[in-house]
């Protein structure tokens, strides 16, 4: 573990580049190090957080190998300006070794160790590559053999349609649209409206019957008109049509009332709006 502090002035552009250099060299070893530059000074900063060692490396050898070669860039008369007082911490068994770095005005590094006794905890072993192989083998051995038995219990095919048809993009030629008297309320379109969330749904109906409430009235009453018809008729007559949406299971969603709006009573353009929903797959109309 790295703590302390280096600062002094910045001589020459080419410092900063020796300084990035020297900060690359101690990232290789597990060193983390911030540069800060303002008004032609610098300050280093370490990271304080535990850095494994690798063998046959102690922390003293490789931090005094980092500064030397970094100061080597420098003038002696230079490299005195500046100020270090970083300071390592290391364990081995039964020891804390401690050592200051120091920089002398000839620009040579200077080191103060001292040992500390403590109790100390080895790290763990590495695991052995062999054995990191065979667990993750027994683990996708075991995950396999849980996704078989758990089929037995999960429909894992309709759970993936369904969860396909909520991320698709809605298609409304794929929506199944049937009136119950094709001859009075004709579907001429389906349409999506995003912005307002709603599916919008054109018909074409007989202009006569918009524009006269008699002939409504006697087709009505007539013997022949069946209860699809009458249901028909009495829409144009209310304004309203009965809305039932289904979802592709073929269940029951939900039943709207939805206003029959008349865009154009000549030509017997008509439509309604009914709140978006992703699960319809069919409406029926009356």
């Amino acid at each position: 573990m790295l703590d302390g502090l280096i600062e002094g002035p910045i001589f020459a552009p080419e410092d900063h580049k020796n300084l990035e250099l020297m900060l690359s060299r101690a990232r290789t070893h597990g060193i983390v190090m911030h540069l800060s530059a303002d008004g032609g000074r610098f300050s280093l900063l370490p990271d304080r957080d535990p850095i494994q060692l690798g063998h046959d490396l102690t922390a003293k050898s490789i931090v005094v190998n980092l500064l030397e070669n970094w100061l080597s860039g420098y003038d002696p008369r230079e490299s005195g300006q500046i100020m270090s007082t970083l300071r390592s911490v290391e364990y081995v068994p039964g020891e804390e070794l401690q050592v200051l770095y120091g920089i002398a005005p000839n620009g040579k590094i200077h080191t103060e160790q001292r040992s500390v006794q403590c109790q100390t905890v080895p790290p763990p072993k590495p695991l052995d590559p062999r054995v990191v192989k065979k667990m993750v083998i027994y683990g996708v051995v075991s995950a396999l053999v849980c996704i078989l038995i758990s089929t037995l219990f999960v429909p894992y095919r309709e759970l993936g349609r369904r969860f396909w048809n909520n991320i698709k993009p809605y298609d409304t030629s794929q929506l199944r649209v049937d009136c119950g008297y094709q001859e009075i309320l004709q579907v001429q379109s389906v349409e999506y409206d995003k912005k307002d969330a709603a599916l919008a749904i054109e018909f074409q109906v007989p202009a006569d019957l918009l524009l006269s409430a008699d002939l409504l009235a006697d087709r009505w009453q007539k013997d022949e008109c069946g209860l699809k018809e009458k249901l028909a008729l009495e829409a144009i007559y209310k304004k309203q049509v009965i809305c039932d949406s289904y979802n592709h299971e073929g269940q029951f969603i939900s039943r709207l009332y939805c206003r029959l709006v008349v865009d154009n009573s000549a030509t017997g353009q008509c439509h309604i709006r009914i709140p978006f929903n992703r699960a319809i797959a069919k409406i029926e109309l009356y």
